[in-house]
């Protein structure tokens, strides 16, 4: 298992990289604007409709969290990549 393999590991490391910040970016998206649509209709007496606004923001918090974290990481493998380091990124995505 040489450098061919390690290669390939980094490919596939780069895909789920890139696929967690378009899918969690669009789902911290989608759950803002659910978040905004819900706070513009919010009654005054019922209690679900603010039990869906804090569930759907704590939601788009962890997806925004998530998907910031992976374009975190996905810029310390292109900086690898490119046969640079990048000490800060690599130091926050250990964090």
């Amino acid at each position: 298992m040489g450098r061919r393999a390690t290669r390939r590991g980094q490919g596939g490391g780069l895909t789920v990289l890139v696929a967690l910040v378009v899918v969690m970016g669009g789902a911290a998206a989608g759950l803002t604007l659910r978040a905004v649509h819900v706070a513009g209709g919010l009654p005054g007496v019922r209690a679900e409709p603010y039990l869906e606004l804090v569930a759907v923001a704590v939601g788009g918090l962890a997806a925004a969290w998530v998907a910031a974290s992976a374009d975190l990481g996905l810029g310390c493998v292109v900086a690898r990549a490119a046969g640079r380091s990048w000490a800060v990124g690599e130091r926050l995505v250990l964090r």
